[in-house]
């Protein structure tokens, strides 16, 4: 993994900055409070989100709603970009949606997501997801110096549980933990088979006297049997013979059944019958009724014109009256005009004079007789409108009989329909009443002959008494046959009893002898596995400790190591000294060693991880002396990793690095300085 550039917005003194990271040897310069361990703990987030020791509280800048940073990094030959954003709530800060930009595609991720995301890309195990996400990150990449004294200074268990953890190491524990839960089930399980057992001796005596008792029921049985046997033959005989009387009886008493059957068929049919007779007779005047009506219709004549013709010369001549009328009175207006001029001798409207009287007279006399042609037209066209209005009266009338005419002769088809099929059912019924009637004839003959039942009641005695024989040797039999099936019921049960107990026995053993190689070998086995992995871990841990202790502390008269417990002991002048009786330069080199060597450790046995070319240090030089920062120099060149970020305030850092990032903070805010 390697870092490209961080971009904050809101982070902590930071308004909105964007730092570029180049590889090799970094420094972020600048003094002490001037934002330089900010941007690692940007980095942080950005990857993790908010944890237990990162807050969002911690991280967004007071005053604001909301912040964010943006981390762009490589992994392999893949770009990558990460963006987590934090929102300022009522109450706490809190983490919102971001996304993740890979292959130049955006995707928006819950917070969940894109841990779970970074963790998978970053080669670190699916559990970490769960807690402590940013365990490995912060044991191989990043981790405060003051945190790391804090390790060294911490309980010798707490810190071993800690190693433990970094190396997956934590699981012979669990697995022996595990184990030794399953033995105490495995014991529980053990005191419960031994109670469900302890009758075991008791229930293999009863089976055996079972057994003597079912061999000598069998043996009585078998002679019942035998008896039985012989009785049985003797009573079949006699059965057969009431038998053969019981079939005669009981053909009798199924004739006697079907006579009275057939009897009331008969019955039915009859009643049918004469419903149907009922149902014909009274069908027949009905027909005739119809018929009667039907014949006044035969004289009935259908009309030359229908409606629809007599409608349109109605129309016709109606529209000819009424041109005759305006005929007339334009014939009646002219005749005023001429006889008015007539009477003065001169024209109203040119003022000539009348010159021909008798011509005048004579216009006014053929008008005159024009009107009387017209008014004798319009008589006759109004006695003839009336006549057709007449006719089509009778069009109407002639219709509706013709409906009625219809509806008559349906009702007689559906009448002549429904009689002719009451003189079939009636004919049906009366084949079917005569063959009953021949049937209940022969029957009733047969019945009188009937002499079976005095002899039936006198085997059917004999029978009886030999039956009453037979069923007593049948029930002594029985009550054998069921105290033999309760003997091997509960002979069966107690062999069931014994079989599940000696099968418990069985698995008792099963897990007496699973418990104790549990507890014996399996614990102990994980418990040396463990310590064999931790001694090969602590061994080639102590050896890097002590390289890295050697070139930053050159004091030939002191040394240092790593116990089993991965505790420092310190020996100076050949006496043991503690850790927190060192001077602050020494305590910084022996946390910088024990942090380069916990580096190297778990990067070269966990394959995986994908973070082994980067390095942060957060002011790992604190109390150095000047030699000591000539050794740091030496380390750095060492690690020979690819990028290698290191905060402080050092100036002399600056002289052995490739790259230097210069911060200053001024009115509260800071920034990178170009």
């Amino acid at each position: 993994m390697i870092l490209r550039a961080v971009r904050l917005d809101n982070i902590r003194s930071y308004l909105s900055q964007e730092i570029q990271f180049p590889e090799g040897q970094v420094l972020l310069s600048g003094d002490i409070g001037s934002g330089k361990s900010t941007i690692l703990l940007a980095i942080d987030f950005a990857l993790f989100g908010i944890q237990r020791d990162l807050t969002g509280a911690s991280l967004l800048r007071h005053g604001k709603e909301q912040g964010s940073v943006e981390l762009d990094f490589i992994v392999g030959k893949k770009e990558y970009s990460i963006k987590r954003t934090l929102k300022r709530s009522k109450d706490s800060v809190r983490q919102s949606a971001g996304h993740i930009i890979s292959d130049g595609t955006k995707t928006d991720l819950t917070a969940q997501e894109s841990k779970s995301f970074i963790l998978s890309l970053l080669g670190y195990p699916p559990q970490a997801l769960k807690k402590d996400s940013a365990l490995l990150y912060r044991y191989t990449v990043y981790t405060p110096q003051e945190q790391m004294k804090g390790i060294i200074e911490a309980d010798p268990e707490e810190r071993l549980d800690l190693i433990r953890r970094l190396f997956g190491m934590d699981r012979y524990k669990r697995i022996a933990e595990n184990s030794e839960s399953y033995a105490k089930e495995l014991r529980s399980r053990v005191r419960e088979l031994a109670g469900s057992i302890s009758d075991l001796s008791l229930k293999t005596r009863e089976r055996d006297e079972l057994e003597k008792t079912l061999l000598a029921d069998r043996k009585k049985l078998e002679e019942l049997k035998n008896g039985l046997k012989i009785q049985e033959d003797i009573v079949k005989k006699k059965k057969n013979e009431v038998d053969e009387l019981a079939k005669k009886i009981e053909q009798v008493n199924k004739m006697k059944q079907e006579y009275s059957s057939l009897r009331a068929e008969f019955d039915v049919l009859k009643s049918e019958s004469s419903r149907m007779k009922a149902a014909h007779d009274e069908t027949e005047p009905k027909i005739k009724d119809v018929e009667q009506k039907l014949s006044a219709f035969k004289e009935m004549k259908k009309p030359e014109s229908t409606l629809q013709d007599l409608s349109q010369r109605i129309a016709s001549l109606e529209k000819e009256e009424r041109e005759g009328l305006s005929k007339i009175a334009s014939l009646e207006t002219e005749i005023a005009s001429l006889s008015k001029i007539l009477d003065k001798g001169i024209c109203g409207t040119c003022r000539q004079k009348v010159a021909d009287r008798d011509g005048f007279k004579k216009g006014i006399e053929e008008k005159e007789g024009e009107i009387k042609k017209l008014v004798t037209r319009q008589k006759a066209s109004r006695e003839q409108i009336v006549k057709l209005r007449e006719d089509s009266v009778s069009i109407q009338t002639y219709e509706s009989k013709m409906r009625e005419l219809r509806s008559l002769e349906e009702r007689k088809k559906d009448l002549v329909e429904s009689i002719s099929r009451y003189r079939v059912e009636i004919t049906s019924k009366q084949v079917k009443m005569k063959s009953l009637a021949e049937r209940i004839n022969s029957l009733a003959k047969e019945l009188k002959e009937d002499s079976n039942s005095a002899q039936f009641k006198e085997k059917q005695g004999e029978y009886e008494e030999l039956r009453a024989v037979r069923e007593k040797m049948a029930r002594e039999e029985s009550t054998v046959e069921e105290k033999i099936r309760g003997l091997n019921s509960r002979l069966a049960s107690i062999k069931s009893e014994i079989s599940a107990k000696e099968e418990a026995k069985g698995r008792m053993e099963q897990y007496i002898f699973y418990e104790n190689w549990i507890r014996d070998f399996f614990v102990k086995l994980m418990g040396t596995i463990e310590k064999h992995v931790l001694v090969s871990v602590q061994q080639e841990f102590n050896s890097l400790f002590q390289k890295w202790f050697s070139m930053l502390v050159m004091d030939e008269n002191m040394s240092a190591r790593v116990d089993d417990r991965f505790s420092v002991i310190i020996e100076q002048n050949g006496f043991e000294t503690e850790y927190a009786f060192m001077s602050g330069g020494e305590r910084t080199a022996i946390a910088l060693a024990y942090r380069l060597a916990l580096n190297r450790v778990i990067n070269d046995l966990i394959e995986r991880i994908r973070t082994k070319d980067l390095m942060i240090l957060d002011e790992p030089t604190d109390g150095f002396s000047s030699d000591q920062m000539n050794s740091v120099r030496d380390v750095l060149s060492e690690l020979g990793t690819r990028q290698t970020i290191i905060v402080s305030h050092e100036p002399k850092i600056e002289s052995f690095v490739e790259s230097t990032l210069r911060f200053v903070k001024e009115n509260g805010i800071s920034r990178a300085v170009v």
